[in-house]
């Protein structure tokens, strides 16, 4: 365990410096803003919301979306998604690992799911599926990065692919997408379904302002 912990930081360490120092002219596709994803998606009606400005000082993301979608007979879906246009100089995605604990969340369980969506890299999603508590709060999410051909959920991958596309496409573009939902009652079985509903209805829309 202690053996892979010291290569983790050593490859995030040996990135982050390949990352900073090794010049290479970056190709920075234009996205269309995450703005203008469709406030009403089938009957999910969508409210916009934002973080604290101090997080987005310590996100430096290029562009985002915080939004609440509801409907009638659910629980509200909270949809965030961060772009990177660059991770180039320190901006880089932040892991819900590290940012959940930070502010009092503890982790309860994760697995992978898949979610299907030919028009995604590889023609389905896999993403995390995660429960987080914080005292009697319960909320699961459901989250994933996206680079172009490539989805992962896993960081130190990401870190990986994120040095092959810098070398072959000239690009370290990148997407954190994450979906949430509170977990009434601790009926976690009805949260995921609502989760895994809302991705298959939002997917079609969103992979237009994702990298690809």
């Amino acid at each position: 365990m202690r053996l892979r912990l010291l290569l983790a930081c050593g490859l995030v360490v040996a990135v982050a410096a390949w990352v900073r120092f090794v010049p290479f002219s970056e190709v920075m596709p234009p996205l269309t803003p995450l703005v203008e994803l469709p406030n009403r998606l089938g009957a999910w009606e969508g409210r916009d919301h934002r973080f604290e400005d101090y997080v987005y000082e310590q996100l430096k993301v290029s562009d985002s979306l915080l939004r609440e979608y509801r409907r009638p007979g659910a629980s509200p879906v909270y949809l965030y998604v961060g772009y990177y246009a660059s991770q180039r100089e320190g901006m880089q995605i932040h892991s819900p690992k590290h940012c959940m604990p930070g502010g009092g969340w503890a982790p309860r369980w994760a697995r992978v799911v898949e979610v299907a969506e030919p028009q995604l890299p590889g023609g389905r999603l896999t993403a995390a599926e995660t429960l987080y508590g914080k005292g009697d709060e319960e909320t699961l999410f459901l989250y994933w990065y996206q680079m172009a051909h490539r989805i992962t959920t896993n960081e130190y991958l990401l870190k990986l692919y994120m040095i092959d596309h810098a070398i072959r496409f000239h690009r370290t573009d990148a997407a954190f997408v994450r979906l949430s939902v509170d977990v009434a009652g601790g009926d976690t079985q009805t949260a995921a379904a609502q989760l895994t509903e809302f991705a298959r209805l939002c997917l079609p829309e969103l992979v237009a302002f994702l990298p690809r």
